[in-house]
């Protein structure tokens, strides 16, 4: 099945010319922005979470967490929940923290909530942003001027005390799913090993990139499959150099009310002004309260 996952694009000439180097860590993203800012240029992040789905990109109905902020949270060892799953972390002193680093961007940065991230990146507007690698085929079809100019590499990432760089990034993906209630479950287990094999990931994959070109390849999750598809050695290497650290969002009862009400903390700061600790800490109530009754609501234990 499909696997995403957030990397870091650039333009090489204009940061050249900028005499810029492509950011390491999240320090030097924070020292990089006002460079930018001085000629009118954008880093950008994701704010919209969008979707891969067969060929189309979607927004998701969704809302997951927010890529930028997952990524700084995982990155300094930070949760979403806690307890199992019993409860929201969010409100935990290294997650508020995490918040109100997140919020800054967009208040002490002032950055534009949306962007066009593909037609700002192609005019040199925005020369430097992150984004879901799958981005990657869009901007090869459209942007084929723009050829030898840009490339993608691993996200910044935190340095840890002993001098490592964790570069953890949120994933996600879809999946095949099996109802307990079915009555054909050897049949639909031999179709999901069939359908999940390399082998047919690797044909699927190629047969739908020969038909519609780099804009179709496909993301699959196999990576046995994706070593067949026909990437660059350069461009294959860094994605699988970033995707040892990409990590599932948790699935919990209720757990649909964090991205929701994470973009209404992140909104209720960034345009309405309001404090991100009372913000973040009020929206987690309410998380809270959803775990709590659809955890009574399954019979899962307190």
């Amino acid at each position: 099945m499909g696997q995403g996952f957030p990397v870091l694009y650039y333009r090489k000439d204009i940061l050249e010319e900028m005499n810029l180097e492509v950011p390491d860590t999240w320090d030097d993203v924070f020292t990089m922005i006002p460079e930018l800012q001085k000629h009118n240029l954008l880093f950008g992040f994701p704010i919209q979470v969008l979707v891969k789905l067969g060929s189309n990109v979607q927004e998701s109905s969704s809302l997951p967490v927010n890529p930028t902020f997952g990524m700084m949270l995982y990155q300094n060892g930070g949760e979403l929940y806690k307890e199992g799953g019993k409860a929201s972390a969010l409100a935990t002193e290294l997650s508020i923290k995490t918040f109100m680093d997140w919020t800054d961007l967009y208040t002490t940065y002032k950055l534009p909530l949306t962007t066009d991230f593909v037609n700002r990146f192609r005019s040199g507007e925005m020369p430097i942003a992150i984004d879901d690698y799958t981005r990657f085929n869009l901007i090869s079809v459209v942007a084929p001027e723009l050829k030898g100019l840009w490339d993608f590499t691993v996200v910044p990432g935190t340095k840890q005390p002993d001098g490592t760089i964790r570069r953890d990034v949120p994933a996600n993906g879809t999946a095949a799913v099996m109802l307990e209630a079915s009555k054909h479950k050897d049949e639909a287990w031999a179709f999901m090993k069939w359908w999940t094999s390399t082998e047919n990931q690797a044909k699927y994959s190629l047969e739908l990139e020969g038909l519609m070109g780099p804009a179709g390849r496909n993301p699959t999750a196999n990576l046995d499959a994706v070593a067949r598809i026909p990437w660059q050695t350069k461009d294959y290497k860094t994605l699988m150099e970033q995707w040892p650290w990409a990590r599932g969002i948790p699935e919990v009862a209720g757990g649909y009310f964090t991205g929701r009400h994470l973009d209404n903390a992140f909104r209720s700061v960034v345009i309405s002004s309001e404090d991100p600790r009372e913000a973040i800490d009020l929206y987690t109530h309410y998380i809270n309260d959803e775990i709590t009754k659809k955890r009574k609501e399954f019979g899962l234990p307190d």
